[in-house]
């Protein structure tokens, strides 16, 4: 998390110029090919500056995916409040949308410390599970656990199909697509 109450502007800067290296050298090459000097390099910093705010590309890259995931739950909880509508899920899109460099870039990053991915996989499923008991708590399919897991899968899914071609996601028309493509694939019993 960059400071909240740094008021020095070298400082912000900083961060902001070490952070967008790192995402600048993921669109380029695998995260474990990447080195420090590359990150200073490119954020055009020394190595003093670096390791004085970080330890390494490790804590680098888990500062801002932690960062990334607290702005990703509340997200994720305005989308499954008791209240939220299409109306709801319109205005939290383009918020996603103007992250999508960083959200590509991190989604990269896959070891056993960080996964940002899987975090936002599991974030999806427990709202929807969660929604799923609070609309009806007396719902006890056996299913339902599929149904979070399938809708989680959808949802990312078409994040990153969207994201990928550069294109704002289209939230009213997912349900219609996601209709479709049922219609497609189903299997009548003979």
């Amino acid at each position: 998390m960059l400071p909240e109450k740094t008021t020095d502007r070298r400082i912000i800067k900083s961060h902001r110029d070490i952070r967008a290296a790192l995402v600048d050298l993921l669109h380029e090459k695998p995260y474990e090919n990447i080195t420090v000097q590359e990150i200073l390099n490119r954020a055009l910093i020394n190595r003093n500056t670096f390791y004085k705010y970080y330890s390494g590309k490790s804590a680098l890259a888990g500062a801002m995916i932690a960062d990334f995931k607290r702005q990703y739950a509340d997200l994720v909880r305005q989308r499954f409040s008791g209240h939220a509508d299409l109306s709801t899920l319109l205005q939290l899109a383009p918020e996603l949308f103007s992250q999508r460099k960083l959200l590509l870039a991190l989604w990269k990053i896959e070891s056993k410390r960080h996964h940002l991915y899987a975090d936002m996989f599991a974030l999806i499923k427990q709202g929807f599970w969660q929604q799923m008991q609070q609309k009806n708590p007396q719902y006890q399919s056996d299913n339902a656990g599929y149904q979070a897991e399938l809708y989680a899968t959808l949802a990312l899914t078409s994040v990153r199909y969207y994201f990928e071609r550069d294109l704002p996601l289209p939230v009213a028309q997912l349900s219609t697509i996601w209709r479709e493509m049922i219609d497609v694939a189903d299997v009548q019993a003979a």
